[in-house]
């Protein structure tokens, strides 16, 4: 009768500081940053409860495009980027432990001395964050363990929190998952800067609760006067499970099935509303000694009006409360697991319920957790891209298989990026193995050059969910229209609505960069998932009227568009950028800098001729807010302006700091002049200073650290992202390297 003993799970402090170790040690690994060889990690259900509103996960994934610019050969082009996760989305994670109460002995935390000298040694490598907080609850919840950012200095806290478990003044009797649940929700319902779909809530339970919250937060409970009482007012567990099942081991009989036990509680609880609900403050366990007029209070019996055959026992409602607090952080994107570490048949078709609402199939144990928050898709996943085409309307073409790019974020913040290597004909590998192979290939095919025209991108290692892999390429718009109008909509992230604006993107009016783009998933353990499809961005482009032609319209620009944002005070940016010769003007476009999710879109706001001094002033910012820019060049032709030349994207704070971030104040290369022989490589180094010691420099969410441009690639090339010069001709030119916000210096490269 009355309360039953819990396994005590001497395992948790292992289970959750494995899962801790994991996610800190697999981020830095993406492009295995610390392997020699350059060799990328390798690729390491059952049945449902049918329960009613069961949740189906979505890839985090985007595909971009943007603003169709002229080449040198007067192409409309657009560069498109696919990225796993979204390229948009900030890579930092909660997770929440709720746990029934226990305690971890002293002996199992110092078994994990080692796994914590992992973890300390991994937190090097990478830049995402993540936060831990842990929720014991017994009779109510106890945040044992505040949300807080995982870091060395942590780790002995977590040993001592989940070793001690609740405090012993603070212990309540009984079992609460409602409260623990409520307890955890409100911990990432409060932490605002990670995305919904990037919190984590894993409930370790034997799924036998008995108390609840009510709505004035006062913890309750149901009491029970029958064969199982002995005449006594018990709101127990024990009493239930008789009463139930006829036992008191949890077991429901033969025939009992979860569907329609949760059909009749819900109908129970909708009925009753809290006829029967008292403070278990009050009352306690045993309420026997405490009620003076058994006839006025409420409770359940074996038979009549109040019989529990017709009503909810605690159990009962207890079940009903976990059960909807479990849905509500469902319903807010949150990715929820629930561990069974009992051995009751109730307790597990409950927590197959919970899991089954949350979408997630088959056992659930630590080791699907610790992949589901490591890894988005597994080796083995392929995304297939339609080239854009619409019949009569538009098509592109992608401009060189070759020149296909894969990036990574590295340990540091910036983006590492590698070049196509041709495998066969219109087949390339990125980042290759110790063994032969590549981390990542794509396979173009050209089919028809219209309908038939797809890139097929295979990924041959895990991705995980700390760092974003983009696989970037070049299309062509091959027949864009003559007659004077506007064409297209602009929305280069594919949402459906037009940037800069609150309208919805009219498909017959847009020009997609891609008919389709779809992954198909495979996860950690090989099985491939339902297929899923990126969005479409679309683009937009202008024929002016006639007007007379420019004698130097058939001119070749000529030069090199580096632009710059300096910060001047606490409110005002000063753009400014390098002249082209034989172009008619400028077009200046900026924005504030995308923040999580938040995009946006550089808009045009300025309009400079070519004999205009170029500089634009920008005034009345909001200090400490992050503004970007960029600058287009164009020229005149048949009465139209054309954009012949696009800058990179530079950024700045405003007023030079905020409280994380400051702006590049100076960047100054080793060695300003090189000399090479045909063939020969050199990597530039450089040194970056800061407005303000004490702050990081914007990171790779803006741009990487820095970038380098050559004046004439046909001398010599640069890597954008590394600095690697290659010598191509005999001549001279010059490579300029560039901070965040444009400051730059260079080295003038001559190739004998």
């Amino acid at each position: 009768m009355g309360n039953v003993k819990k396994t005590p799970l001497l395992a948790l402090l292992c289970i959750i500081l494995s899962v801790l170790t994991l996610i800190a040690m697999m981020p830095g690994t993406a492009y295995a940053q610390d392997d020699a060889e350059g060799n990328a990690p390798q690729a390491g259900q059952n049945e449902t409860t049918g329960s009613p509103a069961s949740r189906t996960w979505d890839y985090s994934k985007s595909k971009t495009a943007t603003e169709l610019a002229v080449d040198s050969s007067g192409n409309l082009t657009s560069e498109i980027t696919l990225s796993l996760p979204s390229k948009e989305e900030k890579l930092d994670s909660d997770i929440v432990f709720v746990m029934d109460k226990s305690n971890c002995s002293a002996a199992t935390a110092a078994k994990m001395e080692e796994l914590l000298g992992k973890l300390d040694a991994s937190l090097q490598h990478t830049q995402s964050r993540v936060n831990l907080a842990l929720v014991a609850f017994d009779g109510k919840a106890h945040a044992i363990y505040p949300l807080t950012e995982f870091a060395s200095d942590q780790i002995d806290a977590i040993k001592e929190k989940v070793t001690s478990g609740i405090p012993k003044t603070d212990k309540v009797s009984g079992t609460n998952m409602h409260a623990g649940l409520l307890a955890a929700k409100q911990l990432l319902d409060q932490d605002t800067s990670v995305s919904a779909n990037r919190k984590y809530v894993i409930t370790v339970t034997d799924g036998l609760t008995r108390l609840f919250n009510g709505s004035d937060g006062k913890v309750k409970d149901i009491y029970y006067r029958g064969q199982y009482s002995y005449g006594g007012f018990y709101g127990m567990i024990g009493e239930w499970s008789n009463f139930r099942f006829g036992n008191e081991a949890f077991n429901p009989p033969a025939g009992w099935t979860w569907q329609a036990y949760w059909k009749d509680v819900q109908n129970w609880v909708a009925k009753d509303g809290d006829k029967y609900v008292h403070d278990f403050e009050t009352y306690g366990n045993d309420a026997s000694g405490k009620v003076t007029d058994p006839a006025s209070f409420a409770h359940l019996t074996d038979t009549g009006e109040d019989s529990a055959s017709s009503h909810a026992m605690v159990v009962d409602r207890a079940v009903y409360e976990a059960y909807k607090a479990y849905e509500s952080m469902v319903n807010s994107g949150y990715r929820c697991y629930a561990v069974d570490i009992g051995n009751s048949g109730f307790g597990k078709a409950f927590l197959d319920a919970l899991n089954d609402l949350a979408g997630n199939s088959g056992t659930v144990d630590f080791d699907k957790i610790t992949n589901a928050i490591l890894y988005l898709v597994g080796a083995g996943s392929t995304v297939t891209d339609q080239i854009g085409y619409k019949e009569g309307d538009y098509n592109f073409d992608l401009v060189d298989p070759a020149k296909m790019t894969l990036s990574i974020d590295d340990a540091e913040g910036s983006i590492k990026t590698y070049d196509a290597e041709k495998i066969d004909e219109n087949h390339y590998g990125f980042l290759p193995q110790s063994d032969g192979t590549y981390a990542y290939e794509a396979v173009y095919t050209p089919g028809d050059k219209k309908t038939g025209e797809q890139i097929k991108w295979t990924i041959n290692v895990p991705v995980t969910n700390f760092q974003h892999v983009s696989l970037n390429y070049q299309v062509k718009l091959t027949n864009p229209k003559t007659k004077a109008g506007t064409y297209g909509q602009k929305d280069f992230n594919g949402d459906g609505i037009v940037d800069g604006t609150k309208t919805a993107v009219d498909p017959s009016r847009a020009i997609y960069t891609n008919t389709s783009a779809v992954l198909v998933p495979v996860d950690s353990a090989g099985k491939t998932g339902a297929s899923e499809a990126f969005d479409k961005p679309s683009v937009s482009y202008t024929v002016d009227k006639s007007n007379p032609t420019d004698p130097d319209a058939d001119k070749k620009d000529s030069g090199i568009l580096l632009p710059k944002v300096i910060a001047k005070g606490k409110h005002t940016q000063v753009f400014t950028w390098t002249a082209l010769k034989h172009v008619d003007g400028y077009f200046i476009y900026t924005n504030r800098c995308n923040v999580g999710k938040h995009v946006h879109t550089p808009k045009k706001v300025a309009d400079y001729k070519a004999s205009k001094a170029r500089v634009y002033t920008r005034k009345h910012l909001k200090t400490h807010r992050c503004y970007k820019y960029y600058v287009v060049a164009y020229k005149i032709k048949n009465g139209r302006k054309v954009i012949v030349k696009k800058s990179l994207t530079v950024h700045s704070v405003c007023g030079n700091s905020n409280a994380r971030f400051t702006n590049t104040k100076a960047v100054k290369v080793k060695k300003h002049a090189v000399t090479l022989k045909k063939g020969q490589t050199y990597k530039i180094k450089a040194n970056v200073y800061k407005v303000k010691k004490n702050r990081a420099l914007l990171n790779h969410r803006h741009a990487s650290r820095l970038r380098c441009l050559s004046r004439n690639s046909r001398i010599a090339k640069v890597s954008y992202s590394t600095g690697k010069v290659k010598a191509l001709k005999a001549g001279k030119t010059t490579i300029y390297v560039l901070g965040v916000n444009g400051v730059r210096d260079k080295v003038t490269v001559t190739v004998e």
